[in-house]
């Protein structure tokens, strides 16, 4: 998310379409970030980027277009930066432990976009579309996954929630500050990245050693196929 952030000075001059919207997306990613979705008010957006507000409604008719184009924005960054990870990882039980421990903390680095994403001012609207190197990431996990728990084994689906959702509560606690035995992010972090390796222990001690694992490229086989209750965001 930090080309979002870039030249937020007010430019001057006549500017494209392309560079108003870039802007409006720029400065309402940082007032997000900041403040809170709650904070972002279209009018004085419209007055920092230096437009009028009837030129910001030509780009997005109304806030809530905004705040799902900053949402999958994020979302996209997200995605991009655990994909490049995992496909350095040669270990299927190492995927789970990057792509947990990096979903905590792009949240922690993001927190105005996980609590966008997360929060009742999207979900009262409607969340984002997946993009596609978010898609690419979860292929990749579990795709991983698929090394250790047999895909048509009935707890592979439960496994692979239960993963998302140990790295995404995770992060809201980071997020809020709630663990109490420590004082600062870096511990709250350390506390998180050591819950995530007891998680993958008990993954390891449950299913032994993976299968080959060659996800260097993503899953030939749809293995969200069959899954009960569908799959987390």
């Amino acid at each position: 998310m930090a080309s979002v952030h870039a030249n937020l000075e007010k430019p001057k001059g006549r500017r494209a379409s392309g560079e108003v919207r870039e802007a409006l997306i720029a400065h309402a990613t940082a007032i997000i970030e900041e403040e809170g979705a709650s904070e972002l008010n279209l009018r004085s957006l419209a007055s920092r980027v230096g437009v009028s507000q009837p030129a910001l409604y030509r780009h997005f008719e109304s806030k809530e277009a905004l705040l799902l184009e900053v949402a999958l924005r994020g979302t996209e960054a997200f995605g991009v930066q655990i994909t490049g990870l995992l496909m350095k990882e040669p270990d299927p039980y190492g995927v789970i432990t990057v792509y947990g421990k990096e979903y905590v903390r792009f949240a922690a680095n993001h927190r105005g976009w996980f609590r966008l994403c997360f929060g009742r001012e999207l979900s009262e609207v409607q969340q984002p579309p997946d993009a596609p190197h978010f898609l690419e990431a979860r292929s990749l996990l579990l795709q991983a996954l698929a090394c250790i728990v047999p895909p048509e084994d009935p707890a592979f689906g439960h496994t692979f929630r239960g993963i998302w959702a140990l790295a995404h509560g995770l992060s809201g606690l980071v997020i809020e500050k709630v663990f109490r035995l420590v004082k600062d992010d870096e511990g709250r972090l350390a506390a998180a990245d050591a819950a995530i390796d007891e998680h993958v222990r008990n993954l390891r001690a449950r299913w032994g050693e993976a299968r080959p694992w060659s996800g260097h490229e993503a899953p030939q086989v749809n293995l969200t196929r069959g899954l009960p209750g569908g799959l987390p965001s």
